[in-house]
């Protein structure tokens, strides 16, 4: 099935499995997939947020937090 991916995407979906076992998720669900693409910092993703003023680093290690302790993420903007 993963061969229909791309090689960028089937990176991602390694990553995100990675997240779901070390989170105990036997999911990978959305808000892994964005951990995910903050692994890779030449991602179209990282660069976006880097146009926002967003800390990709400071992003993963909060949501990384708020997911292994069960809290939903906060949505509002800190900087």
């Amino acid at each position: 099935m993963l061969d229909k991916f791309s090689d960028s995407a089937r990176t991602i979906l390694r990553f995100a499995q990675q997240e779901a076992f070390s989170l105990h998720y036997s999911e990978i669900e959305p808000d892994l997939l964005l951990l995910a693409l903050l692994h890779d910092k030449e991602s179209l993703a990282v660069k976006i947020l880097h146009t926002l003023s967003v800390d990709e680093t400071a992003l993963y290690g909060s949501m990384h937090s708020a997911l292994a302790s069960n809290e939903p993420l906060p949505l509002e903007r800190t900087t």
